[in-house]
């Protein structure tokens, strides 16, 4: 369902490529993460092919959230749809395309909390989205030459990273830990304090 839809929400015409790979990858993604549904709270097994996946279907669902967001600021400003809005540093005024990458960097948080679930991982997902885009951005146009550009970049990094590791560290909190065959549930209980 949520890839049926983000495919009819792309509007840019070079993403059809893009649409495809995400139809596989996060369809494959989504199933190797119910196959590990079925073992313990902490996941320690070296798995190259699931990480693959996992930084790819990032990717891919950023930029499909970026291009479904930079499509309604283009259509609200009256700009024409292209990937230099993507990659250029000087496609749009730096606050015009600020809003886009700040919303896009919650919804990425939120892809790494949903597959990833690792909050030491949080980092690490969201310094290869980052690098990756910058070296997109310099493979399409050029190296960005602003600074506000960077500036921007560091800010969606922070973003991304603080965001993605507070819903991991949330999710963790909220599942019981099996020791020994038996789960364990952490409580807090305030009836035993001594108050002096």
């Amino acid at each position: 369902c949520c890839c049926c839809c983000l495919n009819l929400l792309l509007f840019i015409p070079e993403f059809s490529l893009l649409q495809l790979l995400f139809s596989v990858l996060f369809l494959d993604c989504v199933r190797l993460k119910e196959e590990m549904r079925g073992t313990s709270f902490r996941f320690y097994i070296w798995d190259p092919p699931l990480l693959v996946m996992q930084i790819l279907t990032v990717q891919v669902l950023a930029y499909a959230s970026f291009s479904l967001i930079l499509s309604v600021l283009a259509t609200f400003l009256g700009v024409p749809l292209s990937l230099s809005l993507i990659f250029a540093d000087t496609a749009l005024d730096v606050w015009q395309i600020g809003v886009v990458y700040v919303l896009n960097s919650a919804l990425i948080a939120v892809y790494i909390w949903y597959l990833v679930r690792r909050a030491k991982q949080c980092l690490d997902f969201s310094s290869t989205f980052v690098v990756f885009h910058i070296i997109a951005s310099c493979l399409f146009h050029r190296i960005p030459r602003y600074w506000s550009w960077w500036i921007l970049q560091l800010v969606c990094l922070i973003i991304i990273a603080f965001l993605s590791e507070y819903l991991c560290i949330r999710n963790e909190m909220r599942q019981s830990i099996t020791v020994s065959g038996e789960p364990v549930v952490a409580s807090i209980d305030d009836t035993n304090t001594n108050t002096n």
